[in-house]
């Protein structure tokens, strides 16, 4: 039977954290704590699951590192540079849960926006709720950078999109087809005879 952390109630036994608190364990690049934060809950302490969490949210975005407005978190960061923080049992993005315990619910369908680029940011000033497609739009993927164009490669202005959705040039295009037709006329002549009216 899988017994409960006695003071955040998480399932695999004492958690991490609370493990770290009652036996003094300080990782000297961790900042101190603030000393008036209740770190227990539950109905013998008075506090709900939600303070908790709160709580627990504000020492992850203690230890991260204050760099030019960014807090960066120094441990938990994967490799494609989200951060990541262990709460009930699973793994979450970190700069969703310091959002939420800062700020509030994130919507549903709703993702964050680092507007400062920076991955492993957990800032609550340098996040925004927007919808999947203003977060991929606003990043610097190919489909983001054609998005943003306005001209085409040969300086027109795309006036008109395809069937597809794909912004089209009208001038190219038409001189693309122009240059078609030209070559099946030219396939369809017979061999010697030159291109112009008899």
């Amino acid at each position: 039977m899988a017994t409960r952390c006695h003071k955040c109630r998480d399932l695999t036994g004492q958690c991490q954290d609370c493990w770290q608190a009652d036996n003094g364990v300080i990782r000297y690049s961790d900042p101190p704590p603030p000393q008036d934060v209740v770190t227990f809950h539950g109905p013998q302490f008075g506090v709900s699951q939600t303070q908790h969490d709160a709580v627990v949210a504000e020492r992850d975005a203690l230890k991260a590192e204050v760099a030019r407005g960014c807090w960066v978190m120094q441990r938990g960061v994967k490799p494609d540079g989200y951060a990541e923080v262990f709460k009930r049992g699973k793994n979450y993005y970190a700069h969703r849960v310091v959002y939420e315990a800062i700020r509030g619910p994130i919507p549903a369908g709703m993702q964050i926006d680092h507007l400062c680029r920076n991955r492993s940011c957990v800032n609550p000033d340098h996040l925004e709720v927007v919808t999947r497609k203003e977060n991929i739009l606003r990043g610097i993927s190919p489909p983001a950078i054609n998005s943003r164009k306005t001209h085409c490669p040969r300086g027109h202005r795309y006036d008109r999109t395809d069937a597809w959705g794909r912004k089209v040039c009208g001038f190219c295009k038409a001189e693309q087809t122009r240059q078609w037709r030209r070559r099946q006329r030219a396939a369809l002549r017979p061999a010697g005879e030159k291109e112009g009216k008899p």
